[in-house]
């Protein structure tokens, strides 16, 4: 007979994109409970990401938690399994065993919905949704321009450059199309001691991995220290995806139409004027400069 518990402990453990909260259950058990802000924050969509949980519970052995409360999570907040995640420091950076397991995960992730397609989810290859891509880009840059440029004067030419030609621009980020995150870092691929896990699934797409890696990797590290390592973190990536099998013609050249995307996608957000956009746009432009990512410009 089932029989109602009682919470013994519940613990404020953090406060990220939403509250999270440990509850300990008087029959020893241990959940996360993740509660949508209120009023929510700009640009947040917790029920698109309650949506998404409820659609992945018929996939086992990916490296995605189990979450227990999808359909009702919009009212109630996400309950999962508990997990000790490593502590993580955007500007500390990941340590190595994070970030090999994390891009070790992405692997497998990507592997999963190698060129397979579903319904529900943006898609690169569909004209309309680069187009509008495009427009939000064109629309933001002129406003923003003087204040980016503060943080990385270095991006002007190819910010400029991008105005009227995204749609087409990134029309190879439909192939080779997987269901990607969007949003990778390594605080949403954390730690654990089972492996790395990837969470917060708020814009999930069909698209080029490269776009994962080049959000990992601008993200998760200090700028020198991604230059030093995204070269072969990029190939154990395309590594660990071919030897599932899948055929990735040119990792290095989709990583590099990553950059060049991540870094339209902040100058699209930058009028939300969150707290770290300084470091963040600086990060990703920085590094689509740096590997001269305007020849990619179509």
């Amino acid at each position: 007979m089932f029989r109602p518990r009682t919470i013994v402990v519940l613990d404020h453990v953090g406060r990220f994109s939403n509250d999270v909260w440990r509850i300990d259950l008087d029959d020893g058990s241990r959940w996360a409970a993740k509660v949508p802000f209120r009023p929510p924050r700009p640009g947040e969509s917790f029920g698109r990401e309650a949506a998404f949980y409820e659609r992945m519970a018929a996939y086992d052995g990916l490296p995605i938690l189990k979450c227990l409360n999808a359909i009702d999570a919009e009212s109630s907040g996400l309950v999962f399994p508990y997990y000790e995640f490593e502590p993580f420091s955007f500007f500390d950076g990941a340590t190595t065993r994070h970030a090999t397991e994390a891009i070790d995960a992405l692997a497998a992730w990507h592997a999963a919905f190698w060129r397979t397609s579903l319904d529900g989810f943006t898609d690169y290859a569909d004209l309309a949704v680069r187009q509008a891509i495009e427009a939000r880009y064109d629309a933001a840059w002129p406003v923003q321009r003087d204040r980016l440029l503060e943080w990385c004067p270095e991006f002007a030419s190819l910010g400029d450059r991008l105005v009227g030609r995204l749609a087409r621009t990134l029309e190879p980020m439909a192939e080779p199309r997987t269901l990607i995150h969007s949003d990778p870092h390594a605080e949403n691929v954390p730690l654990s001691p089972e492996g790395a896990f990837l969470l917060d699934w708020e814009e999930p797409a069909f698209a080029n991995p490269g776009l994962d890696l080049a959000v990992f990797l601008t993200m998760s590290f200090k700028e020198v220290d991604r230059a030093r390592l995204e070269a072969k973190l990029v190939a154990r990536h395309a590594d660990r995806v071919r030897a599932r099998g899948c055929e990735w013609p040119a990792p290095w050249r989709d990583y590099r139409l990553g950059l060049l995307r991540r870094a339209a996608r902040i100058v699209e957000i930058a009028e939300v004027g969150f707290e770290s956009l300084s470091w963040v746009f600086r990060r990703s432009a920085v590094a689509a400069v740096a590997h001269r990512c305007h020849e990619l410009i179509r």
